[in-house]
């Protein structure tokens, strides 16, 4: 499905392999739901908090529903 391979160009854009973007969607469904814009943006306020870019995709493959997190929830999180 064109749309399925969208969202897997959106993680391995942000540097994730192919099996850890479908492990990703198996662990949390809901994901494939997120639109570009969102995934991006917390990813990357993710990284404006000080996390570098190997913890930022840690912390999304062990929790992706983290992803769902305002910039708000994720500043009062850390």
């Amino acid at each position: 499905d064109k749309t399925i391979q969208e969202k897997v160009g959106v993680y391995k854009n942000l540097g994730f392999a192919v099996g850890d973007v479908w492990d990703l969607f198996k662990k949390w469904p809901s994901s494939l739901k997120l639109s570009e814009n969102k995934v991006t943006q917390t990813f990357e306020t993710l990284k404006s908090f000080g996390l570098l870019e190997n913890e930022v995709m840690s912390l999304v493959k062990k929790h992706p529903q983290f992803l769902r997190n305002s910039e708000k929830n994720i500043f009062n999180s850390i």
